[in-house]
């Protein structure tokens, strides 16, 4: 099969399969050109689009979820990138490590912790878009992938330490966000106990990183000599907490269904 055949058969996955078979059926019957065909296909796929956005919801989760949640979680995980590459370049050219005020070991574990609240975020944030409106899944997939792009646009890849930056931010980011698209578009259902140990994991890690982020200004300060002072709790904390609007989401809509099952329950028993 080439190129365009396999473009149609991409496009069709997006149809239910009655009308998949009946748009297919009705271009045979024409026996229209393939150009044609991806065409019509296309014209079919964006007057839906179309269609889907005239309601509030996928509005409400692209600016809700997708723009804030998007460009602080890929503003964090180009950070820790860019500094975890520079600490690998140092480490590996000059056998020392980026900041002397900072082990590195306190650097590893900085770095892992901060890097772990990430894929989770990301994992949430990917399955609540893909949960709350999964009409519009392509288009929040687009935006996911072009804010992240724009975010590290800023990298010039001829150096290897943005081919490193772009690589992490890509393993803490975009990765953890298709993977919970994936998982929305397949399962759709999330348990209950599964929820709450996410949001509990979240909490704990948001908390260690949020104080562990704090180690890298004050190295800065201590490493200038206090002319680059390091940055308060509340600029540390705010990015995190944007970061993790998905999983407060996941765990209101898990109390908002038990509370729903309770009054159930008393209406019946009345």
């Amino acid at each position: 099969m080439n190129v365009r055949g396999r473009l149609v058969e991409t496009l069709c996955r997006s149809l239910s399969p009655d009308e998949r078979a009946s748009v297919l059926g009705d271009l045979q019957e024409t026996h229209a050109a393939i150009d044609v065909v991806i065409r019509e296909l296309l014209l079919l796929l964006l007057h839906r689009q179309v269609s889907y956005w005239k309601t509030w919801r996928p509005w409400l989760v692209l600016a809700g979820i997708v723009m804030p949640t998007v460009i602080v979680s890929s503003q964090i995980s180009r950070n820790i990138s860019a500094f975890a590459a520079m600490q690998v370049c140092t480490r590996v050219y000059s056998g020392d490590w980026f900041h002397g005020a900072l082990s590195g070991d306190l650097t590893l574990i900085a770095v892992a912790c901060i890097g772990s609240v990430l894929i989770v975020d990301g994992w949430c944030a990917g399955f609540v878009i893909a949960s709350l409106s999964p009409s519009t899944l392509p288009v929040n997939a687009a935006a996911v992938v072009l804010l992240w792009l724009f975010e590290n646009s800023m990298w010039p890849l001829r150096f290897a330490i943005g081919w490193y930056t772009v690589a992490g931010s890509f393993v803490l980011f975009i990765a953890p966000i298709v993977f919970g698209m994936n998982s929305a578009r397949h399962h759709g259902i999330i348990r209950r106990r599964f929820v709450i140990v996410l949001a509990a994991t979240v909490s704990i890690g948001a908390a260690l990183a949020i104080w562990m982020d704090g180690w890298f200004g004050n190295a800065l300060q201590r490493w200038s000599s206090g002319a680059l002072p390091a940055p308060h709790l509340q600029a540390r904390m705010w990015p995190f907490v944007i970061a993790g609007l998905p999983v407060v989401y996941l765990l209101l809509s898990i109390v908002r269904a038990t509370n729903e099952s309770l009054f159930e329950q008393r209406s019946c028993r009345m």
